[in-house]
């Protein structure tokens, strides 16, 4: 048996001692946690400076694509992004509460009015209903990360 599938001698050691059984370590997320928690980080970091590079450059270089409704572009983009930043929190801390949640709703609706109150600095307007739009996105990509989180958990148990 190998160094790693055994574990360091301290653990071995410690177990020992305390007669406590090991978890079984073959679990993929138990495995590669860590490198999940670093992945989804930096998927969270890179989105959310392409989101704000995206909504700061001038209205006449930056053209919707034919046919996608404005309101709808801020509803797609905020739900990535909570869906991102939800995952990346549970990946990096464990599982997160509704009040955890709530939280991470709250701060990227804050961020989505502060991204609306510095887009006319760039000649964008500030529109109310962009920010609706944002918090509403916010709400479905919690959500979303809400219902793939309990059908990860379904499928985990077996």
């Amino acid at each position: 048996m190998s160094r790693s599938a055994r574990g360091t001698y301290f653990e071995v050691l410690r177990d020992r001692i305390t007669d406590r059984p090991r978890l079984p370590t073959d679990n993929f997320m138990t495995r590669n946690q860590h490198r999940l928690a670093l992945a989804s980080k930096a998927a969270v970091g890179l989105y959310w400076i392409a989101l704000c590079v995206a909504t700061h450059v001038p209205p006449a270089e930056a053209p919707l694509p034919s046919g996608l409704n404005d309101k709808l572009a801020h509803v797609a983009a905020y739900l990535v992004l909570a869906f991102l930043a939800s995952t990346a929190w549970q990946l990096a801390s464990g599982i997160l509460t509704s009040r955890h949640l709530w939280f991470a709703w709250l701060v990227i609706v804050i961020y989505g009015a502060l991204d609306e109150l510095t887009q006319p600095l760039v000649g964008r307007d500030c529109s109310l209903l962009d920010w609706a739009a944002d918090a509403v996105g916010a709400a479905a990509g919690i959500a979303l990360f809400v219902a793939v989180r309990a059908c990860c958990r379904k499928i985990h148990r077996g």
